[in-house]
């Protein structure tokens, strides 16, 4: 079931209205950054995102963070594309403001509501 919804995610993520590589990449940056955030107490994604990896391809980097809210984030999530987030972590206003190049949250699992989401940003939730 887990791995349904990984692959359903990194599917969504190729299958953007907009092309990937513009989807993601702002013209000034090399390559896009797609960063998965897992619970540090207690992860539970795979450390190796061979799902994502296996979908996203060449279009993107991917690469796994273990975090337990917005304060934890180094400088390579704030300059990531798209965050997909595992468990309930708390994603603040603030911690969204530091977001550099970000054009997507994709919350892996049931519900978003511990993120605050701008209006303008679209918000995926795939169980």
């Amino acid at each position: 079931m887990m791995n349904c919804s990984r692959l359903r995610i990194a599917n969504c993520i190729v299958k953007l209205e907009l092309p990937l590589h513009s989807f993601l990449v702002d013209m000034n940056t090399d390559r896009p950054r797609v960063a998965i955030i897992d619970w540090g107490k207690q992860p539970i994604g795979d450390p190796s995102a061979g799902i994502e990896c296996a979908v996203i391809g060449e279009a993107a980097e991917v690469r796994t963070y273990l975090c337990d809210g917005d304060s934890d984030f180094n400088k390579e999530i704030l300059d990531a594309s798209v965050l997909i987030i595992w468990h309930n972590i708390p994603i603040t206003r603030q911690g969204i403001a530091r977001l550099k190049r970000c054009k997507a949250i994709i919350r892996n699992g049931v519900g978003f509501d511990s993120i605050t989401v701008p209006r303008r940003w679209p918000i995926m939730r795939l169980p």
